[in-house]
């Protein structure tokens, strides 16, 4: 920070003017050219939607533009888990969840796992890290091992306090996250006096706090709630005219997993659109701050003539709700949670590239490996981004084969009572839950942002009056009509009868702007699963990603709670191969009607309140028993 002001877009666009200078070269890999160094900046709960349009018109974010302006932006970047842990731990190691079984907060990666870093140093880097790692193990709670348990018994429920926001300082307070900023300084001390003078290619971590919400107050009125907390200065920076306000479904019509988080969170209750718009202001605030720590690693790295010899990567663990979906936090497969940034600039990188493609973070180990020229491992879950930097095609670069055109994330922790699975590929997103028969799944159809600059239909929709923003880049969710509520007092028998008799003939499939209807015959119940599927045809598409949440069912968590991994494929499989009648394209999808078990609402709660109570009442038996064995 020079002056007390952050770097501005004036001082940025100055830097490569002297990043070609001051610097010492660097030593060659066994190819002959100079191996480059690496600088990773990692936020925490930044939505990446806010790194392109239509979102990067809410706040000003200098210091990403110019990461754009001289690299590149991947518009459909995903976190692996939507929780801060998991999702690192996935980062640095390149592995899904379900393989690094760090589950939630309370369990990390390994320490004894070989991390990138771990191989760049072995292979003749120099290291430094600086700021949050949080990969390892958690700061948080391990009441979330409790909670696992409790989870499905309301009266056990635990709510976090009801988010707030709070204004700090005036126009001239700047640093506001202190402990971000004396990281940033050490980082950017380190370049300035170490980094400048070394012989070896260096990696560089640096890892922000910023924009995740402020510790809760221990005590007083706003006990447990979490803190949205900026300064004037910064909220300056914010357009306000442009925030928009998330539409909510009514509580009765919120999907079940939906409303346990948003019940959990305290957001249940009434908001006013002010209280919104300022939770959303402020967090845009909380943003900007972490765009000017970010400049200040840029600068330096231009100050010292190492901008043009040095790969810049910048991303974050999960993105943040800031009321969408009438939530706050992550821990959600919508795309405020699970959409991360990711831009990267630097030799070799294409200036103002746009870049579609489906990844993830576990495609950060891969991709370090390929910069410095070091072998990538067979079982890494992820793939570079270098081919695709490049504008290659993965099997010329890489023994592994093509990129997969999806990718997975999936979280099993708290603020939910199911766990949660996100398929992601071009077109689709597919969420479903470890209890597939009773929660129903969602479908939804993307959007390209780049489209939205080229239709004159679509730009009436990006008109700041419109809550696009929030729905557009995810599309719209599948409508089914007539599903209805199993009976709980007939026989099984009866019950498909009365759900057969009230279905209607036709559902409607609504995936982005395309609404296709197809008739459905009643339900008939099939001899086995096997006899089912055999009786369809199966894309290879298909096939692969049914195989691929096959794989996840025979994984089981430990420590995560019940985790019913058979409805979920069940589910999955019900989804990616469902029988239609209109054609066998992948567009013209639609739901088999045994999905219709969906809701079995109060049954469950009362089911889940015996076992429970069940469970308690055997171990009070248990110890009773053993007991007495020794008393007599």
């Amino acid at each position: 920070m020079r002056g007390g002001e952050p770097l501005g877009r004036a001082g940025l666009a100055l830097l490569l003017m002297a990043a070609g200078a001051g610097a010492r070269p660097r030593p060659a890999a066994p190819g002959g050219q100079p191996r480059s160094s690496v600088v990773l900046v990692a936020c925490d709960s930044l939505d990446g939607r806010l790194t392109f349009f239509p979102g990067n018109q809410t706040v000003d974010l200098p210091s990403v533009n110019f990461m754009k302006r001289y690299g590149a932006v991947f518009l459909n970047a995903y976190t692996n888990s939507p929780i801060c842990c998991p999702s690192r731990a996935a980062m640095w190691s390149g592995l899904f969840t379900h393989l690094t079984e760090s589950w939630n907060n309370f369990k990390g990666l390994d320490p004894d796992y070989v991390t990138w870093m771990d191989l760049m140093e072995q292979n003749g880097y120099h290291t430094q890290k600086f700021g949050k790692l949080d990969y390892t193990s958690g700061h948080h709670s391990v009441s979330n091992r409790v909670e696992a348990w409790t989870r499905d018994v309301h009266f056990l429920l635990r709510q976090e306090g009801r988010p707030m926001v709070n204004l700090t300082g005036d126009r001239k307070r700047v640093r506001v996250m202190e402990a971000d900023w004396r990281n940033t300084d050490k980082a950017v001390n380190w370049i300035k006096e170490e980094a400048v003078n070394l012989t070896q290619p260096f990696v560089l971590y640096l890892g922000l706090n910023l924009p995740h919400p402020y510790p809760s107050p221990y005590a007083g009125e706003n006990f447990g709630s979490s803190t949205f907390l900026t300064s004037p200065y910064w909220l300056e920076k914010v357009n306000y005219e442009a925030i928009k306000i998330p539409k909510w479904s009514s509580l009765s019509e919120m999907h079940p997993v939906d409303y346990y988080s948003s019940y959990t969170k305290n957001c249940t209750g009434e908001f006013t659109e002010e209280e919104v718009r300022n939770i959303r202001a402020f967090y845009y605030a909380m943003c900007a701050e972490t765009d000017a720590m970010l400049g200040e690693i840029i600068s330096a790295l231009g100050d010292t003539g190492l901008l043009r010899k040095a790969v810049v990567i910048f991303t974050a663990d999960h993105g943040e709700l800031a009321m969408e979906h009438r939530q706050f936090y992550k821990m959600s497969m919508y795309e405020g949670s699970s959409h991360v940034p990711l831009l990267v600039m630097g030799p070799g990188v294409k200036e103002q590239q746009e870049i579609p493609n489906v990844v993830s973070l576990v495609d950060i180990y891969p991709t370090m490996l390929d910069i410095a020229r070091i072998p990538v491992p067979q079982n890494l879950s992820g793939y570079s981004l270098i081919p695709l930097l490049h504008k290659k095609t993965e099997s010329e670069v890489s023994p592994r084969g093509p990129r997969p055109s999806w990718v997975l994330s999936e979280f099993h922790g708290c603020n939910v009572n199911s766990s949660v699975y996100m398929l992601r590929t071009g077109k689709w997103k597919y969420i479903a839950y470890s209890d597939g028969c009773s929660v129903l799944p969602q479908l939804f159809g993307a959007l390209n942002p780049r489209r939205h600059r080229r239709s004159k239909k679509t730009a009436e929709h990006l008109k700041p009056k419109e809550d696009n923003f929030v729905h557009l880049p995810e599309g719209k969710p599948v409508n089914l009509n007539g599903l209805t509520k199993p009976c709980t007092v007939c026989s099984h028998q009866e019950d498909q009868q009365r759900r057969s008799n009230e279905m209607s003939l036709e559902s409607t499939v609504m995936c982005g702007r395309n609404k296709r209807k197809q008739a459905h015959k009643p339900y008939q119940p099939r001899g086995s699963i096997h006899e089912w599927r055999s009786s369809m045809e199966l894309s290879p598409a298909k096939l692969c990603r049914a195989q691929t949440l096959a794989e996840l069912c025979r994984v089981q968590p430990s420590g995560a709670g019940d985790q019913h991994f058979f409805g979920i494929f069940f589910a999955t499989v019900l989804f990616l191969c469902s029988p239609r009648e209109g054609g066998a394209d992948e567009e013209s999808m639609c739901w088999s009607p045994f999905l219709s078990v969906y809701k079995r609402g109060r049954r469950l709660e009362v089911l889940s309140v015996v076992y429970h109570f069940g469970f308690v009442l055997l171990l009070l038996l248990y110890f009773l028993s053993v007991n007495l064995f020794f008393h007599l």
